[in-house]
């Protein structure tokens, strides 16, 4: 299963210090195992590998826990970082901080950069390790002017590059990904344990709305709609609410209605029919470019994706100072702020760069 796992997909160097992030699920295990074997069965590569798990919140104790029974079962040594502090100010305070002006975040993708490959990254390599590896369905590669990027993976409906634009150039360099040619359905049918694949929002166990409702305060607004400006009814919160929502708005209307655009700073939310979701373009913010030649040009043509599970579509791309403006191909459904716009080469195969959505273009 594992014979091709380094097939363009760069590999350690030899008398590497390899440190697994480890959650307890059954990918950054598979991963942990794949690395201690491979080393056994390559000794003049000299590596040494071994795991380490962040406690991001009090619901982590147990997965840490099971992390280290899996890491002894492998042979590897094992640590448990208690990062809960940082955790709360960095992500879960971003997370509400993000809904209460009218954004949808990402504290995922957010957690990926800031805790996984930032402060439990640096914990690892504190304990001796130059590399870090992960669970991630990707490649890394590397161009001829020496830049790291990440390719898709080889099982595409688990493909995880939307996820790790944000990994910078040093991040890339001294990172392993192990899983980027194997399939899921083979990782689940190895069983090194009976574990559960890692969750979503980690540090949020009840629906997203009731979260919210226990840390944001309501404040009653306006719902209006967003062609005959008419106002339809009254909200809770704009918090409350996410660009192409149908569901749960509260209002009667002959035809479906979508939330089609949230002003925070007024507190109101603007609804329509289905033409109301379509935007012709976006701006994005705070891009990081894997392939640095991308910012250089005037404009170029790209894939992109603006949500985790869409298809990606032709876009033309206008680089910034520090963001980018997308102009579609056709125009698109439900641009949605604080979300990722991420691009890719026009044969779908790697990564370009990407953004934080900040604005649409109608």
């Amino acid at each position: 299963m594992f014979e091709n796992a380094f097939e363009n997909n760069i590999i350690p160097p030899k008398n590497s210090v390899i440190a697994v992030a480890m959650s307890g699920g059954v990918d950054s295990s598979t991963s942990a195992s794949f690395l201690k074997t491979y080393a056994q069965n390559n000794p003049s590569l000299n590596w040494e590998v071994f795991g380490v798990s962040g406690i991001f919140t009090e619901s982590m104790t147990e997965s840490c826990e099971e992390a280290s029974q899996i890491a002894k079962s492998i042979g590897i040594q094992h640590y448990i970082v208690d990062l809960r502090k940082e955790f709360e100010e960095i992500i879960i305070k971003n997370f509400l901080k993000q809904y209460s002006e009218g954004y949808t975040p990402m504290p995922c993708m957010l957690c990926n950069y800031e805790f996984k490959w930032g402060l439990l990254r640096q914990k690892a390599f504190e304990l001796s390790a130059n590399y870090f590896s992960t669970g991630h369905y990707v490649r890394l590669e590397k161009n001829q002017n020496n830049n790291y990027y990440l390719g898709r993976a080889s099982d595409e409906t688990k493909d995880q590059t939307y996820m790790l634009w944000r990994l910078n150039q040093e991040q890339l360099k001294h990172s392993v990904f192990p899983l980027a040619n194997i399939r899921k359905a083979n990782i689940i049918a190895k069983q090194i344990q009976k574990q559960q694949e890692s969750q979503d929002i980690c540090f949020i166990k009840e629906k997203t709305f009731d979260f919210l409702e226990k840390h944001l305060r309501k404040k009653e607004g306006l719902i209006i709609h967003k062609e005959n400006k008419k106002n339809l009814g009254k909200h809770m919160g704009t918090h409350f609410f996410t660009i192409g929502q149908r569901k749960g708005i509260g209002l009667a209307n002959s035809k479906p209605l979508y939330v089609c655009e949230i002003d925070a700073k007024n507190n109101i939310v603007y609804v329509g029919e289905r033409p109301s979701l379509m935007a012709k373009g976006l701006i994005a913010c705070d891009a990081n470019w894997q392939i640095a030649d991308c910012k250089e040009q005037k404009d170029f043509e790209a894939l992109v994706k603006i949500r985790y599970a869409s298809k990606p579509f032709l876009t033309r791309v206008i680089p910034e100072e520090k963001g980018f403006k997308l102009i579609f191909k056709e125009e698109q459904e439900a641009v949605t702020l604080g979300q990722a716009a991420v691009l890719y080469d026009l044969n779908f195969k790697f990564m370009l760069g990407g953004g934080w959505i900040s604005q649409r273009i109608d």
